[in-house]
Order: C-alpha cells, then sequence, then structure tokens
C-alpha cells in the first residue's frame, strides 16, 4: 500500500469535497421531501383516518422517487468531474503520441476547468526542448 494517500492534493481534495457536499446535499433533499410529504400524511390523517399500509406505500413510493432523482443528479455531476479528468487525459496521450510520430510540436491546451493543468506546463516544457533539439539538429 501507498504510504501517501493524496498524490495530487488539488485534485483529490476537491473530489472528496464536492462528492461530501452532493452526499450530504442528497441526504438533505430527500430528508425535506420526505418530511413534508410525511405531514401532509399526518394531517391528512387526521382528518380522514388512513390504513398504515396506505401510508407505509406512500411513504415507499416518495422514497424510491427521491432516490431516482437524486441519483440521476449524482450521476450527471459525476459524468461533469469525470469529463474534466477522462478528457484531458485522453488529450494528453493523443498528443503525446502525435508527438512521438513526429506529426506535431505544437503546445497541448486544456480547457480552463480541465482538471490537471499543471500537466500541461510540463509536457509544453518537453515539447519545448523536442522543438530546440530539433532547431539546432536542422542548423547542422
Amino acid at each position: 500500500m501507498r504510504k501517501k494517500l493524496l498524490i495530487n492534493r488539488e485534485f483529490q481534495v476537491g473530489f472528496i469535497v464536492f462528492m461530501l457536499v452532493a452526499a450530504f446535499v442528497a441526504i438533505f433533499v430527500s430528508f425535506a421531501v420526505e418530511t413534508a410529504i410525511f405531514s401532509k400524511l399526518v394531517d391528512r390523517a387526521k382528518e380522514y383516518p388512513l390504513a398504515p399500509a396506505a401510508v407505509r406505500s406512500t411513504m415507499n413510493m416518495v422514497f424510491i422517487i427521491t432516490s431516482v432523482v437524486m441519483l440521476v443528479i449524482l450521476g450527471i455531476a459525476t459524468l461533469v468531474i469525470t469529463h474534466r479528468v477522462a478528457g484531458p487525459l485522453y488529450r494528453v496521450k493523443k498528443h503525446l503520441l502525435d508527438v512521438a510520430e513526429g506529426k506535431t510540436t505544437v503546445d497541448i491546451k486544456f480547457r480552463d476547468k480541465d482538471y490537471f493543468q499543471d500537466l500541461v506546463v510540463s509536457i509544453n516544457l518537453v515539447i519545448e526542448r523536442i522543438r530546440t533539439l530539433e532547431k539546432k539538429a536542422g542548423k547542422k
């Protein structure tokens, strides 16, 4: 097992915070919706006696609907976050293959909200070194 768990502190802490906030929001929204529905059921039960089975059935349906909505929202949020991770990694792989095959020596760029912006700086330093070596080799 690795001794250092936080390898890329900015990314990892940001992702952990995002997931914890998303979980907290999901729990809070679920609780708020279920509490509101339950309050209405209690008020209605005072006016019209409701069978426990009807209350349980309604609460189960509320739980299922709320859970599905929260899963969809979390799924979309996770897709956005993973897109900001997978996109840059795909771009790095493709760009480095192009550099290795001699197709390009232009700098790589990421979108502003992509993760791993520091990787762009390192890769571009290597590409700059390749351009410098190519220029020196062309002069000889």
